[in-house]
């Protein structure tokens, strides 16, 4: 019984661990895409102010 449920926990705490780095990535997956978009609106605003 008490092999099993450290089994348990140690699933756990790995599936703990997964989640934590898969929000880790997307938010940074995200961060850089608001970036990009960002750094696009900017050079488009520039060339308009060239023209």
């Amino acid at each position: 019984k008490e092999f099993r449920e450290r089994i348990g926990l140690q699933k756990s705490a790995q599936n703990r661990m997964k989640e934590r780095r898969q929000q880790a990535v997307r938010a940074r997956r995200y961060y850089e895409d608001y970036h990009v978009q960002l750094r696009a609106k900017l050079m488009r605003a520039r060339t308009r102010e060239e023209r």
